[in-house]
């Protein structure tokens, strides 16, 4: 099943107001100018993320504590990384789109981390992680991937090669502790950066009853074979809402005007 493609759509600019963390945040969003998919939400949803990973940034800051991510620690790209099944149709796209030589050596990462797993136990659960439901279940399965020590297909040089490109869950995770403490399977001595609103799972619940359902990073490709993307076109403000009455749970709505 080929991977969709990626279409850049005419836009226009959403203003959005929330209370986050006591804080108020304003923020302008690029939004699709028509009908679309959850997926065409992206940059905006990447907007929205970098205004609530800030407010928490700046809450640490007023604790004295700095952000310790840096480009070449890379522990954190070995752990399991959740999708919302839009972010996977994107990933995909992405790579598709790739110059060949480029997507060969992409698609052979993630055929290599399939067989690290496969070898590790682990496939079968992570080929059906969006109907783990139980929490405990899932962090022992998180626990174990990282035991694996698999890296991300996107890690290179133990830094992300698509950065800009990469996924919500991947922004949320921050930390204060010193790079090092990461590579700890246990998390001992990991201080993360906590996170008032998490935009990650509230992506997810969309369009499935509100519970979250996640696509494993290195199970993309198998879980885009099995779910093709719908034809149907929706009011992407109607879809921005369903993320934010997730993401806040009361209902907001974003006003827009022209680019």
């Amino acid at each position: 099943m080929p991977a969709p493609a990626i279409t850049p759509l005419p836009l226009v600019v959403a203003e959005l107001e929330l209370q986050i963390g006591g804080r108020a945040l304003a923020l302008r969003l690029p939004m699709p100018n028509g009908t679309a998919r959850l997926r065409d939400l992206i940059p905006a949803l990447r907007v929205l993320m970098a205004g609530l990973t800030g407010v928490a940034v700046e809450r640490a800051a007023d604790e004295g504590r700095q952000v310790a991510c840096r480009a070449g620690c890379g522990a954190c790209c070995r752990q399991l990384v959740p999708l919302a099944g839009a972010e996977a149709q994107h990933l995909a796209a992405l790579i598709e789109a790739m110059p060949p030589a480029r997507r060969a050596a992409i698609e052979a990462r993630f055929a290599a981390a399939r067989t690290q797993l496969e070898a590790a136990g682990l496939w079968p659960a992570l080929a059906d992680l969006a109907v783990i439901t139980d929490a405990r279940e899932a962090a022992a399965l998180g626990q174990a991937y990282f035991a694996a020590a698999v890296a991300c297909p996107f890690l290179e040089d133990e830094s992300c090669s698509i950065h800009p490109e990469r996924p919500l869950s991947c922004r949320e995770y921050l930390v204060s502790s010193a790079p090092e403490r990461c590579a700890d399977p246990a998390g001992q001595g990991v201080v993360p950066v906590k996170l008032d609103r998490r935009l990650a799972a509230a992506v997810a619940g969309v369009g499935v009853g509100g519970r979250p359902r996640y696509v494993a990073m290195t199970a993309l490709f198998e879980w885009v074979a099995r779910n093709p993307e719908s034809p149907e076109l929706q009011d992407p403000a109607a879809l921005l809402g369903e993320v934010l009455t997730y993401l806040t749970g009361t209902e907001t709505r974003a006003e827009g005007t022209a680019s």
